[in-house]
């Protein structure tokens, strides 16, 4: 699961899996392009990781999606 927040003007994003699971973290502004600016590895018991969006954030739509690897 991912969620976006904002807190203090930032994007935020928390990412929820398995414990030792890697996740591509990817971006649009169609839903037709993505890009993969970012991996990501669930290292807490919890399996929730909190990190800064990645990619432009002025953007007038941008989408996230995870991707397990």
């Amino acid at each position: 699961q991912l969620e976006a927040t904002v807190e203090n003007g930032q994007v935020q994003l928390t990412l929820t899996g398995k414990q030792g699971s890697r996740y591509t973290i990817e971006t649009s502004t169609d839903l037709a392009d993505w890009t993969s600016p970012l991996t990501v590895t669930v290292t807490s018991p919890s399996g929730e990781v909190t990190f800064p969006a990645p990619g432009p954030t002025d953007d007038a739509w941008r989408f996230y999606r995870a991707g397990l690897q």
